[in-house]
């Protein structure tokens, strides 16, 4: 398979914006971390390849100090098109009690 134009940097070019509950903060070290608040919005970064361009996408918050990977992640493979990796990260993150709330353009230095 031919990896899609998105995987020529290591960062996904959009972050996530969602909303913590307290079901994500108890399923997420945001709440062990103490900043984060039942209501607050959290950015995502999606990291979409390891330091040896092999796939990965990694979710992370730096400000909150916490990460997790979505399925496809786990299994070091490529999503084939932009639409279907920002689905698995939007219910990836829904999955652990986040609510979406949009997808912004990841800031430059990224």
């Amino acid at each position: 398979m031919n990896k899609p134009d998105f995987y020529k940097k290591m960062f996904y070019n959009k972050q996530i914006v969602a909303v913590a509950s307290e079901v994500s903060l108890k399923r997420t070290y945001a709440g062990f971390a103490g900043k984060t608040r039942v209501g607050e919005e959290i950015k995502f970064s999606i990291e979409i390849l390891d330091f040896v361009d092999d796939a990965d996408c990694k979710i992370s918050s730096f400000s909150n100090n916490f990460w997790f990977r979505t399925p496809h992640g786990i299994n070091s493979k490529f999503y084939e098109s932009a639409k279907q990796l920002e689905k698995s990260v939007r219910l990836s993150l829904v999955k652990r009690g986040f609510q979406f709330v949009r997808w912004e353009d990841q800031p430059a230095f990224a």
